[in-house]
């Protein structure tokens, strides 16, 4: 059986917030920021006309905003 998906940002970072420990090395503190993205279940179409299951997933990031490229980030979870 497939676990919940989180409801709480917190249940996928757990970390304490106040505490910037998990801030990277070399990383600024004034422009760094965590990210998670959703994927939801979905099936996929494989080229020989079966269907593939795919389960749900969460993709947690931390990124700088300041060196962030936008489309290489959407390519990246593309894949």
């Amino acid at each position: 059986m497939e676990e919940p998906p989180p409801r709480f940002f917190s249940d996928i970072f757990p970390e304490n917030h106040a505490d910037l420990s998990w801030v990277p090395d070399m990383m600024d503190l004034n422009s760094s920021y965590r990210l998670v993205v959703r994927v939801g279940a979905y099936v996929k179409l494989t080229d020989d006309d079966g269907c593939e299951y795919c389960k749900a997933c969460n993709i947690p990031k931390i990124l700088d905003r300041d060196s962030t490229n936008w489309n290489d980030l959407l390519l990246e979870f593309a894949t």
